[in-house]
């Protein structure tokens, strides 16, 4: 599976952004949560996903993309500051 995140700034962070986005059923298994975009793909059709399409759009100028190793790494930094 090749996993992404993608962070919402708080001018287009609402669930009705997925309906800006070309989501291939099938393909892409995305899920909105608060303040991020889920987005799950197989690696085998990766190819195939509307994800690229976003870029060059308002929500990509509005958003960061990060993959869940990178974000998993952040946490790690992040959980060492608070302790």
């Amino acid at each position: 599976m090749k996993c992404d995140i993608i962070f919402l700034w708080d001018n287009i962070n609402k669930k009705e952004i997925l309906d800006q986005l070309t989501i291939k059923p099938g393909i892409d298994d995305v899920k909105y949560t608060d303040g991020a975009v889920l987005w799950r793909i197989d690696r085998d059709k990766v190819t195939k996903s509307g994800l690229l399409k976003i870029i060059g759009t308002p929500i990509y100028k509005n958003s960061t993309v990060r993959n869940c190793n990178t974000f998993r790494k952040i946490k790690e930094i992040m959980a060492s500051y608070s302790e």
